[in-house]
């Protein structure tokens, strides 16, 4: 009982999401004599199938069978069951038993009476007992493989029991019957019947529990109730709205939930029963008698009329790549294996910028069965560099494929930018992605947002936003003019390059000036924005090692500043770019 809590603490602690993945039915070559009835499988995955004429087998999934039917004196297979060597059918005509892998069979029905000729169902407990339900006359048990059948007193309102159960933790046995649940804590002696949730006359068809716990019953009339709690209360987590059987309910070592119905195939769950949708591509026959899931993994439906078909992976996938414009062409690559139904329609949705599919923007529409490279233009959405990609079927409906590997990046065009004059610099309106262009020829290491010009002629910019290029601003034409002015002791940079070398130039967080052989006349310095302003005086120099003067300019904007250097004799005029 602690293991069980336990489990049912994590099981309400799980958060389900629906998988992507899905799947379609494929046909086995199981040629079923006659019309399909019971399936099962035992502990090493291999799968029985028994129908009015008899049974088969398979031990490699379903690609080749086995008759096993000789020596079974009905050939009527309704159920199976597997203890330790031997393999037990019930039939038409009572209990038979086989030590050798159904090769041969002997008659079990001591203790049975007129009952033998419907064993409906039987379930093998843990501890080594087997209980039979009949169509007619109730549970039978038996401790000795079979040899002497008891009867069990249930004092059932119905006597057909159609489905068996044992919860994994608390051993309880389950049975399902035309008038309800029952359930017995002492291997059948006593039985409860179970109506917190479902009603006291819930016709019901069939049981499954899965490892942790969790209980379904499939009713006659198209309902699915599921118990967390060991069957003490039970809730309706599917309803089909008609008069239609559930069959059969298998859970697959996934834990997800398989239904089969009678005339709507199988439906389908991954989150513990909260959702379901049909899952029947691939399965032309609707009419589901049986479903059983192996060890190994395989999920199998029996149909009334075309044989066994075996659930597979759908291969299902949207690929695009790479970095695109709003605008641009987009290919995405298509891939999908088996072919879809003729009349189906591809929908192709691309996410959110951050690869959520939450309210996914439609890019188009793709008609084919087919894998295919299909495309479309990329629509107006927000810059990003998480886009994802995935397609959605019609025929069969909402087919899932799976999100593409790669992230996408679209990217949208920049404005066409503005060049503003600034005493002798341009300014572009962008504030980033700048490359500026001088008589038509792109200057190379150009791309901030100020340039200086050096030679007088045209000069235009354009944005870049990743590959995404804006059109060319208007151009400008700049003339260099002679800045020596010797009535105010002017002195141009230029004229003393070799004395003083500033750098970088445009900065961002320092910008540093080597006086050389000046540093000993200089008295004070100024640095004087592009208005004018003064923003700060030194005068008391404090120079680094080669005389570097060295000024942190993170606090200041982008733009021009001028550095005016006061020395013994002459005053010296310097221009760098701060852009941050």
């Amino acid at each position: 009982m602690k293991n069980y809590a336990i489990a049912l603490l994590l099981l309400g602690m799980l958060s389900f999401r629906l998988l992507s993945q899905d799947y379609y039915w494929e046909k086995t070559k199981a040629v079923v004599p006659s019309n399909l009835i019971s399936m099962t499988c035992d502990k090493s995955s291999r799968v029985y199938v028994g129908g009015f004429g008899g049974a088969i087998r398979s031990a490699d999934r379903g690609e080749t069978w086995t008759t096993i039917s000789g020596g079974l004196g009905n050939p009527k297979a309704f159920c199976f069951g597997f203890k330790d060597n031997l393999i037990f059918c019930g039939t038409h005509g009572g209990v038979f038993v086989s030590n050798d892998d159904g090769n041969s069979w002997t008659p079990k029905n001591n203790g049975l009476g007129d009952t033998a000729w419907h064993i409906n169902t039987m379930c093998v407990l843990p501890t080594g007992e087997i209980l039979l339900g009949t169509l007619y006359k109730g549970i039978f048990r038996s401790n000795n493989n079979g040899d002497k059948w008891d009867t069990v007193k249930t004092r059932l309102i119905n006597t057909a029991v159609n489905a068996f159960a044992v919860h994994p933790f608390t051993k309880e046995v389950y049975i399902a019957t035309y008038s309800g649940v029952y359930k017995s804590n002492n291997l059948g002696d006593d039985w409860e019947k179970v109506v917190n949730g479902m009603g006291s006359n819930t016709n019901a068809y069939a049981l499954a529990v899965s490892t942790e716990g969790t209980m379904f019953v499939g009713t006659r009339n198209g309902v699915v109730f599921r118990s967390l709690d060991g069957g003490a209360n039970w809730v309706q987590v599917l309803n089909l709205q008609e008069n239609m059987q559930i069959y059969s309910i298998t859970i697959n070592i996934k834990g997800e939930i398989f239904a089969g119905t009678y005339g709507r195939g199988v439906y389908y769950s991954n989150d513990n029963g909260l959702n379901w949708k049909e899952m029947n591509f691939g399965l032309y026959d609707r009419v589901i008698y049986a479903m059983a899931s192996s060890l190994g993994g395989d999920v199998y439906a029996g149909t009334w009329e075309s044989g066994v078909f075996r659930l597979a992976d759908l291969l299902f996938t949207a690929e695009a790549s790479g970095e695109y414009c709003v605008g641009d062409d987009i290919t995405v690559t298509i891939t999908v294996i088996p072919d879809l139904n003729t009349n189906n329609i591809f929908t192709i949705q691309l996410s959110d910028a951050e690869g959520s599919f939450e309210n996914p923007t439609v890019l188009g529409t793709y008609k084919s069965k087919k894998s295919g490279s299909p495309k479309f233009k990329v629509p107006q959405v927000p810059d990003g560099r998480h886009y994802r990609i995935r397609a959605i079927s019609s025929d069969p409906p909402d087919l899932t494929s799976k999100e593409n590997s790669e992230d996408i990046t679209i990217l949208n065009y920049p404005k066409k930018p503005n060049i503003t004059q600034q005493g002798d610099s341009l300014i572009s309106s962008a504030d980033c992605g700048n490359q500026w262009y001088f008589n038509n020829v792109k200057i190379e290491g150009a791309i901030f947002k100020i340039l200086m010009p050096k030679d007088s002629g045209y000069y235009k910019v354009q944005c870049a936003n990743g590959k995404c290029l804006s059109e060319f601003s208007d151009s400008i034409f700049f003339f260099i003019k002679d800045t020596s002015d010797t009535g105010h002791n002017y002195v141009d940079f230029s004229k003393y390059q070799r004395n003083i070398l500033l750098y970088p130039n445009p900065t961002n967080q320092f910008v540093n000036i080597n006086f050389d052989n000046l540093a000993q006349d200089i008295l004070k310095i100024e640095l004087i924005d592009n208005l004018g302003q003064v923003l700060f005086e030194d005068t008391k120099i404090q120079f680094f090692k080669d005389n570097q003067y060295k000024i942190n300019v993170t606090a200041y904007p982008s733009g021009l500043y001028f550095l005016k250097v006061f020395t013994r004799k002459e005053v010296l005029n310097l221009k760098f770019i701060v852009s941050h």
